[in-house]
């Protein structure tokens, strides 16, 4: 529907957007993956559609090329363009889209919003993950989990209520998810274990409000001692964590995994992907503010067992 005299007007954004340089003026069946559905994109955001229809584009190609697409993307929805967007990515779809469909063998698995899809996707791959993992893990004692993972929209997990409470202090010690801009603070989570379970991981991601994932990290990472739980046991993890957060809102999330590769193959006993909310407030002035010193300089974690009456009876930190 574009004449060609159109398209010659347009063809130099097209080149200069796909970026291959003389390249395009080889045979196409030359080209590689990457050029060709550079090549492909630059023509197709160029011709003013009313409907774009990305099947995987952002797949190849190097990450400038991957942004420049997003933005450009972007730039398109706002002028009233519909974008038809199928990815595995998670992240693009929650940064470009507003609703979303999971879809499997055909059918749709789930309708709603990007950031509600992306969330039950998510899980549903960790689930698959872990009852592969943990069907190939001989078992010992008591550590076999359930065979049955549960699943939802918040939480997943090959058994569920282990986290008995997740909460967030201030540089005031005081319990509050109300922080200030570049104020440090301390995420604590509760733990009662149903069964005796070797070789955990405790730890958590921090995701933007529309599901973008920022920050995170586990006990794995911070302390160089293999975690092992008790049954009917309460356990307290803490970590410390530097504010360089942006004003807004966030979501925490908290994981407990079963390590079966350290830092490779995690099973996930339990994952909460809202345990506990969190609101960073504006600069109160633009003078540079600094940290607070409640967080030492250097990343702190705690993990200790917790008995109700006693209060903390064993205490392991990191540094």
């Amino acid at each position: 529907g574009i004449s060609r005299e159109e398209m010659e007007r347009r063809l130099d954004d097209i080149l200069s957007f796909a970026d291959i340089g003389d390249f395009v003026y080889q045979p196409v069946k030359t080209y590689s993956s990457g050029m060709f559905v550079r090549l492909a994109f630059a023509c197709a955001i160029n011709v003013e559609p009313d409907i774009l229809i990305v099947d995987e584009a952002l797949a190849v190609g190097d990450a400038l090329f991957q942004a420049k697409c997003s933005i450009r993307m972007r730039k398109i929805i706002d002028q009233g363009v519909t974008l038809l967007f199928v990815s595995h990515d998670s992240n693009i779809v929650l940064s470009l889209c507003t609703t979303a469909y999971l879809m499997s063998k055909g059918k749709i698995l789930l309708a709603g919003t990007a950031k509600e899809v992306c969330d039950y996707y998510f899980a549903l791959l960790h689930v698959e993950k872990t009852k592969q993992l943990d069907s190939s893990q001989p078992a010992t004692g008591n550590t076999k989990l359930d065979e049955n993972a549960s699943l939802s929209l918040n939480s997943f997990g090959m058994q569920q209520g282990w986290l008995v409470r997740a909460w967030i202090e201030n540089s005031k010690n005081e319990q509050n998810k109300e922080l200030e801009f570049r104020e440090d603070y301390f995420l604590k989570f509760e733990i009662l274990a149903k069964q005796d379970v070797q070789d955990v991981s405790i730890g958590y991601r921090i995701f933007r409000y529309d599901g973008i994932d920022i920050t995170g990290t586990s006990t794995t990472i911070e302390i160089d001692e293999i975690i092992s739980l008790r049954a009917n046991t309460r356990y307290l993890c803490v970590f410390g964590v530097r504010n360089h957060l942006s004003p807004g809102h966030y979501l925490v999330c908290f994981g407990l995994e079963k390590i079966v590769d350290r830092n490779v193959h995690h099973a996930v006993i339990e994952a909460n992907m809202a345990a506990v909310s969190l609101h960073v407030r504006p600069p109160k002035n633009k003078v540079k503010q600094p940290h607070s010193k409640t967080v030492p300089e250097v990343f702190t974690c705690h993990f200790s067992t917790v008995d109700e009456k006693q209060g903390i009876r064993e205490e392991k930190v990191c540094p």
